[in-house]
């Protein structure tokens, strides 16, 4: 996610109401679903369901937690060494 949320992942959306991508979507659940911070403001966001949302957010953040895992992995086997580590 570092190209920002007008970069997708994986996937974009095309309604009538406009484009939108897997990253951007994963923001909204995120954001609007999940922690209730912020209304969803753009029509095309608005018109997707809660579903739509779910499904990507589920894409782009288990990337993100393989991303983190395996940085993890490579920290500890520099720190350790790689005996013992898989």
């Amino acid at each position: 996610m570092v190209e920002g949320s007008t970069v997708a992942q994986a996937y974009y959306v095309i309604t009538q109401t406009g484009t939108i991508t897997d990253t951007k979507l994963a923001d909204l659940w995120l954001n609007s679903d999940a922690l209730h911070t912020q209304l969803i403001q753009s029509a095309i966001g608005k018109g997707m369901s809660l579903t739509d949302r779910y499904k990507a957010a589920v894409g782009v953040y288990s990337c993100i937690g393989v991303c983190v895992e395996n940085t993890l992995w490579l920290v500890r086997c520099l720190v350790g060494g790689l005996a013992g580590h898989r």
